[in-house]
């Protein structure tokens, strides 16, 4: 039987393990790549906050159109009635179109891709009298 103490420092030693310290323990070691994530998160917030601004009040323009004068008069009621676009599905802003918006009234008038169409063989009732609506249009032969 052995008595007595022995010094085993001259043993080498396990690596220190780091202790779990909050949230720094998930953390990145390196603080570049925290602020790099942190850039990148306030960048897409940024965006995003764009966004919905340009949803919540449209310019009228062919990159944020409305979805009709109304909405433009809502928003901007200061403003002249004039050509602005709108885009009614408000899907992707391709399919938009420009309209003549009445802001005094908060109306859409969209005009005609061809302002005439040639006179043709038109309807006529038989009898004088009798008044009833037809609509006329480039397809009527």
């Amino acid at each position: 039987v052995l008595t007595g103490s022995f010094d085993f420092s001259f043993l080498p030693q396990p690596p220190q393990e780091k202790a779990h310290d909050g949230g720094r323990y998930y953390r990145a070691d390196d603080a570049n790549v925290m602020r790099d994530r942190d850039l990148e998160v306030d960048t897409t917030l940024k965006s995003l906050s764009l966004q919905i601004e340009n949803i919540r009040s449209p310019e009228g323009t062919r990159k944020n159109p409305a979805r009709s004068c109304r909405d433009l008069k809502m928003c901007h009621g200061e403003w002249k009635s004039g050509m602005y676009w709108i885009d009614p599905n408000q899907g992707c802003n391709l399919d938009a179109i420009q309209v003549y918006c009445n802001m005094e009234t908060g109306e859409s008038c969209i005009y005609p891709a061809q302002a005439t169409i040639a006179q043709k063989n038109w309807y006529l009732s038989p009898n004088p009298k009798e008044k009833k609506h037809v609509w006329f249009g480039e397809s009527m032969t």
